[in-house]
């Protein structure tokens, strides 16, 4: 039941209508009440993301989450050279710096802010060279168990946090954790399919369906899928305290996050700060959009759009601006994430961006369904980006972000280009 979230559609529905459940608790007095207007294009938004999901189904009659084992999943790419490239300018980007985020903080060496860590542009695309990596690193580490891959892995984490990279890491973090979800649905087939013939034919298992043998290993298939999902309970708590030290690690004006993002009375206080991070950063985007969803005066041009597509050094050299008719009102300076939903009201109001939502999701569903048919991982990858462009829509818009596309490209031409020329 668990894999359904790596349908895009469906993913979107939960995320969203999460939000809105939180939101109701109002744990922060710097929230807003929700409006009508508000109210009814969340939902609305929920409705345009699902609508291909539901005609896709209805056209095919059989769940998206079934389908033929794959024998194997192509996972060959020649990654060494996006390696040695990110590794070069990684170091030269240490160069330009003089130091680390994270080394700076701890008070070794001249002080780096986070934000003026990397070259412009150029670190976008080590970024996305990063997360690509780590995608192969640990498809790698679960199908082969090479402990180079998952010590890979973990290094590309450390990056993100001697950059003192929030974002990074959450990127890294969600990615991978879908990437486990796809691996666990591969291994978790065979064991529904025994089960159903258990029921269907009522025959003795251990004598007439499966040697014990292969029913011993299938059990342990079930037995070790519990211990991953184990490991990524443990991996959120981890994330929630690193999460929560980072943060701290950023506030400039001291004091607890409690306090200075107003904790309402009815917030459970033994709970860690970290958690109050969280809760804040989800439920504060979405009253951002409600201090202005009812005086937007969209430009009907993806202005926005564009500008979150084109490379920052050339925004700067040719001082391109997005000419806003409506300036963005926050509620709250410090509380400066808007959501996806920012870019797309602006350019294109209300009704026009549910419409353009709904073209957005037909292209997820074709690209989530080529990658439960096709034997290349590449396009896994895909979706795991998307997927977690969805996640993360909460607070920005990475469907149209320069660094998400190109690890998108990167990942299809690393793999598909060499199939095609075969």
């Amino acid at each position: 039941m668990l894999y359904i979230i790596l349908n895009p559609g469906i993913l979107y529905v939960l995320v969203w209508l999460t939000v809105l459940s939180l939101y109701q608790f109002q744990y922060s007095l710097l929230l807003l009440p929700i409006t009508e207007t508000a109210f009814f294009f969340v939902v609305a938004s929920c409705c345009s993301f699902y609508l291909p999901t539901l005609f896709k189904s209805l056209i095919t009659k059989k769940r998206f989450t079934k389908r033929r084992k794959l024998i194997s999943v192509d996972f060959q790419a020649k990654t060494k050279g996006i390696f040695l490239f990110w590794l070069f300018f990684s170091v030269i980007e240490i160069i330009v710096a003089r130091n680390l985020p994270l080394f700076g903080v701890l008070g070794l060496g001249p002080y780096v802010r986070y934000t003026d860590f990397g070259i412009p542009t150029l670190h976008g695309l080590l970024n996305a060279c990063l997360l690509v990596l780590s995608n192969y690193s640990l498809y790698r580490y679960l199908e082969r168990k090479s402990k180079k891959d998952i010590i890979l892995w973990a290094l590309f984490l450390l990056w993100g946090i001697l950059k003192l990279g929030r974002q990074l890491i959450m990127s890294q973090f969600i990615q991978s954790t879908f990437i486990l979800l796809y691996y666990l649905k591969d291994n978790s087939f065979d064991l529904h399919r025994l089960k159903q013939r258990i029921i269907k034919l009522n025959y003795n298992v251990t004598k007439y369906i499966i040697p014990s043998r292969n029913l011993d290993s299938t059990f342990k298939i079930s037995k070790s899928n519990f211990y991953w999902f184990l490991r990524i309970f443990i991996g959120f708590i981890c994330l929630v305290f690193l999460f929560d030290a980072i943060g701290n690690s950023r506030n400039v004006d001291g004091g607890l996050i409690t306090s200075i993002g107003r904790a309402s009375p009815e917030y459970p206080q033994f709970l860690p700060s970290g958690i109050f991070w969280i809760y804040l950063y989800i439920t504060s985007p979405l009253s951002n959009v409600i201090n202005n969803i009812d005086f937007i005066e969209p430009n009907y041009l993806p202005l926005n759009i564009i500008s979150s597509l084109t490379p920052s050094a050339i925004i700067d050299i040719l001082g391109l601006t997005t000419n806003n008719n409506y300036d963005w009102q926050l509620v709250v300076k410090f509380l400066n994430v808007n959501t996806f939903h920012a870019s797309f009201l602006l350019d294109f109001g209300m009704y026009i961006s549910l419409c353009v939502y709904f073209l957005m999701s037909l292209l997820f569903q074709s690209i989530y369904l080529r990658s439960l048919k096709s034997r290349l991982v590449c396009w896994r990858f895909i979706n795991v980006v998307i997927l977690h462009n969805i996640v993360l829509s909460i607070f920005v818009n990475f469907f149209t972000h320069i660094v998400f596309i190109a690890q998108i490209i990167i990942h299809f031409f690393l793999q598909y280009k060499k199939h095609k020329l075969k």
